[in-house]
């Protein structure tokens, strides 16, 4: 089989990728009265990886996140470079996650959504740290029933001067 191309892994612009998400999920959000954010410490905050994969993270924890955050709840998500680590993280002020729970909340098929038509397959954060191990990122989890959910992620920062300028010729 040949590969898609838009496997191919290179410079990912998480602000815009970022907006395309939360401009996709944005209606159902204000539907429930929920507020999404994006918090950016530049125009520019890149990781080395592809870019329908970074999508399909933050996809994932955003529904999550909107499943679990109830009326006039906040859903943020902050974008950092520094120190040659981009930051990513994706705060809720929802249900939060028990104790009991946490240590599985990453575990394919684990699901603690709703009952009924609510339900989730419980895919959706195995997803997500296997797609934060292809681009050797670490995610970290921290909660507080009723109080909200916070997912940080680190990523190693994609440095420009990697790339080559120009290619030679063949």
């Amino acid at each position: 089989l040949s590969q898609n191309i838009h496997d191919s892994n290179g410079p990912v612009d998480c602000v815009t990728s970022s907006q395309e998400i939360i401009a996709l999920l944005d209606y159902e959000a204000k539907r429930k009265g929920i507020e999404l954010l994006l918090k950016s410490s530049g125009k520019k905050v890149c990781i080395l990886g592809n870019d329908s994969d970074f999508k399909m993270l933050i996809l994932n924890l955003l529904q999550n996140a909107i499943k679990a955050t109830g009326s006039e709840g906040k859903i943020e998500v902050s974008l950092r470079t520094a120190a040659d680590i981009t930051t990513i993280k994706v705060k809720d002020t929802g249900r939060g996650i028990s104790a009991k729970n946490l240590p599985h909340i990453f575990e394919p098929f684990y699901s603690e959504g709703q009952k009924g038509s609510q339900r989730g397959t419980g895919l959706g954060l195995a997803i997500v740290k296997s797609i934060v191990e292809k681009f050797s990122g670490n995610i970290s989890v921290q909660s507080k029933e009723g109080k909200g959910t916070t997912f940080t992620i680190e990523f190693p920062q994609y440095a420009e001067s990697r790339t080559p300028k120009h290619k030679k010729n063949e």
